[in-house]
């Protein structure tokens, strides 16, 4: 059986491995451009940590640079993760109702859109999807004892911690929920909370070295705002409160276990949200409790003792999954399973490069839509410039001189500044690369209009437009 869930996850993984990377995936190719020396700076301008380019890095020297390769690790780490639930389940104790918690939950993160999506991202997140299962694994085989599983927690809650800085909550709602345990339960060794104290103080001890770069992007956390104030990804966290409540008595400690380390990172993620701390609640700062919560939605629906009733609900909650999970509808409507991306950055920069051939005196103006060139206008600095130009500098190149490249702000990239309006007029033309909808294009192509003649050509949510200047400058 679960090798039959494994290869249905292969198939939703595999259908659209190789589409054009989006603008995310760029600044990670970008960041792989410019030497092994450079990857750390480059992950930290975009606000990551540095272990999963450094790991790209290595893979990329050996495959070569693809939308493949690039993707390749998110790939593999989603096609196991079936089985990481899989094995998460068997440790939770749930007795005769183990296998059918087990299949339930690894089709449950098989049909996760969530999961689909950061499987075919060449992002870290779903690497720290699986790592993060490894890790409460982990975390329960600890309770027998001994240093190697606890010395291996420790190891994988820091990697998770260098895949991804927001990670840290979940080390904490993991490590919380363990500590509460073992201060609690009868069935814990004397004394055992003091291990629980070691292992977070080894773990927060590991990651001291990143304090800098944290409190650079603490400065810059204003920028989030407008991507994590949407708290409908709380739905799935509700409903296996709902669940655990059905219970006459309490689940068994285990499935409490999971349920409070992922339960702990989403409370903590939504209260810093809620209060202006830090807008971090969004799937991808939380994504470390995904296969979590699936695996706690499993087994808390095995409630009823009548094999029948838990047959009956394990359907009834696969069907849930896979309606919210929206594939059915995008199957029907688009013919594909996944259309999140919708950014054709591959045949964009090949239509520039056209366009270039055909003048190649014209500036081109990159609209990357990162929210960090919002300053470009006001401070224009060397980094922030090439930060800018990323798009069309990574894995799709610009075959043009840096020197005609000109970045625009992420918003009002219609409002041209007097230098580059000055230098669009003497070039007699520019190629302008848009990361906008066709809709919400149409002031720049307004502004376009005012110099003289223009063609605009549509990538999903990429724009170029081409014109040429027929006003005196």
């Amino acid at each position: 059986m679960l090798a039959a869930i494994t290869v249905l996850a292969a198939v939703l993984r595999l259908w659209q491995i190789n589409e054009s990377l989006w603008v995310d995936e760029l600044h990670t190719s970008w960041c792989l451009q410019a030497g092994f020396e450079n990857v750390f700076q480059r992950a930290a301008e975009g606000n990551q940590s540095p272990l999963y380019f450094w790991l790209l890095w290595g893979l990329t020297r050996i495959l070569g640079e693809s939308e493949f390769s690039l993707r390749l690790p998110s790939l593999l780490a989603g096609i196991a993760l079936p089985g990481m639930a899989w094995m998460l389940v068997g440790r939770l104790g749930l007795g005769e109702k183990t296998l059918l918690t087990a299949v339930l939950a690894s089709l449950l993160v098989c049909v996760d859109h969530t999961s689909i999506f950061y499987s075919t991202e060449a992002r870290p997140y779903a690497l720290v999807e699986l790592a993060s299962a490894g890790a409460l694994i982990l975390a329960i085989n600890s309770q027998r004892g001994g240093f190697l599983p606890r010395a291996a927690l420790v190891a994988t809650l820091v990697a998770l911690f260098y895949l991804h800085y927001t990670t840290a909550l979940y080390a904490v709602g993991l490590i919380a929920s363990f500590l509460t345990y073992s201060l609690l339960a009868r069935d814990q060794e004397r004394g055992s909370w003091k291990t629980w104290l070691v292992i977070a103080g080894a773990t927060a001890l590991c990651c001291l070295p990143a304090t800098p770069q944290l409190l650079d992007i603490a400065a810059r956390r204003g920028n989030w705002t407008a991507f994590a104030s949407d708290f409908s990804a709380a739905r799935e966290f509700i409903s296996l409160v709902v669940l655990l409540a059905l219970w006459p008595r309490l689940p068994p400690p285990r499935v409490l276990l999971a349920a409070a380390a992922c339960l702990i990172p989403a409370l903590l993620a939504a209260g810093l949200t809620w209060w202006g701390v830090a807008p971090v609640f969004q799937t991808r700062y939380i994504v470390a409790t995904i296969p979590l919560l699936w695996v706690s939605i499993a087994a808390a629906s095995q409630v009823a003792d009548q094999p029948r009733v838990r047959q009956v609900a394990s359907i009834a909650v696969l069907v849930v999954a896979v309606w919210w999970s929206g594939l059915v509808e995008n199957c029907v409507n688009y013919g594909r399973i996944l259309v999140d991306r919708q950014e054709d950055w591959r045949a964009a920069i090949a239509a520039a490069n056209q366009a270039h051939q055909q003048h190649p005196r014209w500036k081109i103006l990159v609209h990357s839509g990162l929210i960090e060139t919002d300053t470009l206008r006001e401070n224009p600095t060397p980094a922030l410039r090439e930060y800018g130009l990323l798009p069309a500098q990574a894995l799709y190149k610009l075959a043009a001189p840096d020197g005609i490249l000109v970045p625009l702000p992420m918003t009002e990239p219609e409002r041209l500044t007097e230098q580059t309006r000055d230098a669009v007029l003497k070039a007699r033309g520019a190629v302008v690369i848009l990361r906008q909808s066709a809709d919400k294009a149409e002031p720049m192509a307004q502004e376009l209009d005012s110099f003289g003649i223009f063609k605009k050509q549509s990538f999903g949510n990429v724009q170029v437009i081409t014109f040429q200047v027929s006003i005196e400058p």
